[in-house]
């Protein structure tokens, strides 16, 4: 929440409690860098999973499938630094799944483009040892 007025902060904060047991004063400026960290962490994540469910569909297998790891890859995130749990072959630097799975993706070059901007980001967060 933001108040202009410190008269006005006060009410605003009853207001708030009354509705949520976390609030927080955030100026106009820090509200959109959590606007921006929330894109990633939710629009994008949701957009992620949905490519996953159609590549999945696409290979005729149950969307249930990636339920269990998506779940553990949450909780991992929120108990730990996500770039401290990072796994899979761009950490890994292994070039060799990686482009395996640029050719499987050789008929939808969008999301070929999201595997590589995605694994560069990784590994630049990672470098190879």
């Amino acid at each position: 929440m933001e108040a202009t007025a410190p008269e006005t902060l006060h009410p605003l904060q009853l207001v708030a409690n009354s509705i949520s047991e976390q609030v927080y004063e955030v100026s106009s400026t820090k509200r959109k860098q959590l606007h921006l960290a929330a894109m990633f962490a939710c629009n994008f994540t949701n957009h992620l999973l949905g490519i996953s469910r159609e590549l999945l569909q696409q290979a005729d297998l149950p969307n249930t499938l990636l339920q269990p790891l998506i779940q553990e890859t949450i909780a991992k995130a929120i108990q730990q630094h996500p770039f401290d749990v990072q796994t899979g072959p761009a950490v890994r630097h292994d070039q060799n799944v990686i482009d395996e799975h640029l050719k499987l993706l050789q008929d939808q070059p969008l999301y070929q483009q999201v595997y590589q901007l995605l694994t560069q980001s990784i590994q630049v967060q990672h470098p190879k040892e």
